[in-house]
């Protein structure tokens, strides 16, 4: 577990100018970097308005209802240059796994998003441990761009 509260401490730590929260702000522990210039939580979309250097998922997107439609939408609100960075706990290639977890970074490939960090852990050792991932991902770059 402390692995995994560190993993989160890091990935808050790498936001950095205008900060797209897929969750309420009081859910975040401890303060955001000075390297943040404003901050708009997701609940308030679609009222959300321009585009964010960084977009900030602590367990948000393993929670959302739809993940294909969140991440394609979270494309509006993005530039070239924009970073979704994520905590997540994931699904697992493996018999023991949980059935209701979904498969982050599968997600984000099949939705307009590049993954490029990842890394995977797990919580706990029991014969159903949760895994989580986390990583950075940014805006699929297409040669017509």
């Amino acid at each position: 577990m402390r692995d995994y509260l560190s993993q989160i401490e890091q990935t808050i730590a790498a936001t950095r100018g205008r900060c797209l929260l897929l969750g309420p702000r009081e859910n975040i522990d401890g303060d955001l970097p000075p390297s943040v210039t404003s901050i708009a939580e997701w609940h308030q979309y679609p009222e959300i308005d321009g585009v964010f250097d960084t977009l900030l998922s602590i367990e948000n997107l393993a929670s959302s209802q739809d993940i294909s439609n969140m991440l394609q939408s979270l494309l509006l609100f993005t530039h070239s240059e924009s970073l979704l960075l994520f905590c997540d706990q994931t699904a697992t290639p493996t018999k023991n796994a949980h059935p209701s977890r979904k498969d982050i970074t599968g997600s984000m490939w099949s939705n307009g998003w590049t993954v490029i960090k990842c890394d995977r852990n797990t919580i706990g050792n029991g014969r159903r441990p949760s895994a989580y991932v986390s990583g950075i991902a940014r805006p699929k770059r297409y040669q017509n761009q």
